[in-house]
């Protein structure tokens, strides 16, 4: 067994020789590292409430607005507070973009009312299922619907652990892991020239990472971004010059730095397998959302006609619009949205299935700190995680929502797992009340 305190180092083997074994792999724990890094549990610390006594939820605080007060189209943040006890619990929800997020506070009071005031917290999982019940018993909930039941969903797991004085991994079952592999995302932004990008590879390696993921296809030689229409087609210089960038980075990097390379489902089914078979020769990790997630089938043909395994689900919003993907073998990497799905609670299901069909898990991240943690508690559970985006390049500001944001821990590229109770973070309300809307519901 390995040294705890030593990370784990990817093996020798090819990236796309090592995801052969993904079946066999998912249900022995061993998911794409030589040896499984096994938790020693925390102290038992028993807590016990009589029915008689049990907490309630007596307030709601949903946090609302812009990440930037001064700019309208910065992102839009929905962060919420559930009180028991005088015990608080906090969530967020990672839907973050215009529209759908500015329809997320209305459904938070919502569902404060009708289904959190008075309820046990012990209880999340039942109120969970209210909850969904509410937002998807007669419509699709959609990204904002579901955002919503991820915040609560996560901020009832923080308050349940704070009250049982447990991490939540322990009330998922349990750690697998001390430490979680991580990739840096957000490193590469106003790039043009391939040497610029491999410059800042080398940043992000010297930084410890062993893992990296970027989009080169966003911005032209003029440092313009270049999003063409989704399913559309586009040139073979900008094509050209996006896999300049890759072959720069890896040449950079050399042969023991995974890249994944990340399409923003931008492209056609042909294009996206097109792409794939000119990138594959610099041995990369996944080829992540190089088409939508709307249909199995589609996706099932750009994984069978090009060689690098797949990733996708960050678009996907419930489990029964996971479940098809997962059947299809569509993907080898499913990376469903923690704080978009339905929190801990639907990505717990989620991962599980994925277990069955031999396919890796880990949750799409790009929210804020409270989304992270939710990422690492439930992570250190699966028998099928593979490795976890973090965004460790943004202003620090970003990070100080929270007093110990899981960023900032981050050392050799490896998330140590916190056993403080909860989530293991603390919210900074000062950040909170100098930017968003403060609504209290009682």
């Amino acid at each position: 067994m390995s040294d705890l305190s030593t990370p784990c180092r990817p093996s020798a083997l090819s990236r796309r020789t090592a995801l052969k074994g993904c079946a066999a792999a998912a249900v022995t724990g061993t998911f794409l590292q030589p040896e499984p890094i096994l938790a020693q549990p925390p102290a038992y610390r028993p807590t016990a409430f009589r029915a008689s006594d049990a907490p309630k939820i007596d307030s709601v605080t949903v946090y609302h607005g812009n990440q930037n007060p001064d700019d309208p189209d910065s992102w839009r943040l929905n962060i919420v507070c559930v009180e028991a006890d005088g015990v608080r619990g906090w969530g967020e929800a990672a839907t973050t973009y215009y529209k759908p997020a500015a329809g997320i506070p209305p459904m938070l009071q919502t569902l404060a009312r009708r289904v959190l005031l008075g309820a046990n917290p012990l209880k999340n999982v039942v109120l969970w299922r209210e909850m969904v019940d509410l937002i998807d018993g007669s419509y699709h909930g959609g990204a904002a619907g579901f955002g919503a039941i991820s915040a609560f969903d996560a901020a009832l797991w923080d308050l349940k652990g704070k009250l049982l004085d447990q991490p939540v991994h322990v009330l998922l079952g349990g750690a697998m892991r001390r430490q979680l592999r991580t990739y840096a995302n957000g490193w590469c932004y106003n790039l043009t020239e391939p040497r610029q990008y491999a410059r800042a590879a080398r940043k992000v390696v010297d930084d410890g990472f062993n893992a990296m993921k970027f989009d080169p296809f966003r911005y032209d030689e003029g440092g313009f971004q270049e999003h063409p229409m989704r399913g559309g087609s586009t040139t073979s210089r900008w094509i050209r010059l996006a896999l300049d960038r890759v072959a720069a980075v890896r040449e950079e990097v050399g042969p023991d730095v995974d890249i994944i390379l990340e399409a923003h489902a931008k492209f056609s089914p042909h294009l996206g397998i097109e792409i794939g078979r000119q990138a594959a020769k610099y041995d990369l990790l996944f080829f992540e959302e190089p088409i939508e997630s709307f249909d199995p089938e589609v996706m099932r043909r750009v994984a069978d006609q090009q060689p690098i395994p797949l990733a996708a689900g960050e678009q996907i919003v419930r489990f029964d619009d996971l479940r098809p993907f997962v059947d299809k073998q569509a993907f080898a990497l499913a990376q469903p949205d923690i704080g978009v799905v339905g929190g801990i609670t639907a990505s717990q299901r989620m991962a599980q299935y994925c277990v069955t069909r031999g396919i890796g898990y880990q949750s799409h991240n790009s929210a804020l700190g409270l989304n992270t943690a939710a990422a690492v508690q439930l992570s250190c559970t699966l028998p099928n995680f593979v490795i976890q985006e973090v965004f460790p390049y943004r202003p620090s500001d970003w990070y100080e929502l929270l007093e110990n944001a899981y960023e900032l821990r981050i050392k050799e590229g490896y998330i140590p797992v916190s056993d403080e109770s909860g989530l293991g973070v603390a919210v900074n309300e000062n950040w909170l009340e100098e930017r968003l809307t403060r609504q209290r519901i009682r």
